[in-house]
């Protein structure tokens, strides 16, 4: 069956790094806490990689050592802003376009993005989410690719640590989980 015109696909598999007790916790029931960080680029959200298991151990065990858990879950996207098309393009630069108006009428630089940290895309994104929601719309989850790492050989475009991320805005999109364990 095809999507209709400019939808995602509405279920997909996403991982979820985190400590053994963060693992016991989510798995007992409570909730996965929705990440605040100003940093985050795809603004508020519980971060997942989509079908991405190698590289949510990866940061894991980066973060956690050997404490380090991955969950499994289904993803429902709901109503995703999905970056990996265009539709929404135009929006997101309204916003860019609102906020630079007004940090400029108030004296004040816009955020960036450096140094590890996404800033402005969260900003945006936030913004853009925010004025969705003013007309009785909301997003359940942001989808988008983050081109990260180093070329794979010489000439490449291809990245290291490049993935499909997903912050999961609507925690009811999150379904079945399950522990993964890596042989």
């Amino acid at each position: 069956m095809a999507l209709p015109l400019g939808r995602a696909p509405q279920i997909v598999v996403g991982y979820y790094g985190c400590e053994a007790s963060v693992a016991e916790q989510l798995m007992s029931g409570k909730p996965f806490r929705l990440s605040n960080n100003d940093y985050d680029w795809l603004g508020s959200g519980a971060y997942f990689w989509e079908y991405a298991p190698f590289r949510a151990q990866e940061w894991a065990e980066e973060h956690f050592g050997a404490d380090a858990r991955i969950i499994r879950a289904d993803i429902i996207l709901g109503d995703c802003l999905n970056l990996l098309d265009r539709a929404f393009f135009t929006g997101l630069q309204m916003a860019h376009t609102r906020l630079a108006d007004a940090f400029a009428s108030a004296g004040v630089m816009l955020p960036d993005n450096r140094r590890g940290g996404n800033r402005l895309d969260r900003l945006v994104i936030d913004e853009f989410a925010q004025t969705y929601e003013e007309e009785g719309e909301f997003f359940d989850t942001v989808r988008g690719c983050f081109p990260e790492g180093v070329p794979l050989f010489d000439g490449s475009r291809l990245l290291s640590h490049t993935h499909v991320q997903i912050a999961v805005r609507n925690p009811r999109c999150i379904g079945k989980l399950e522990v993964v364990h890596f042989t």
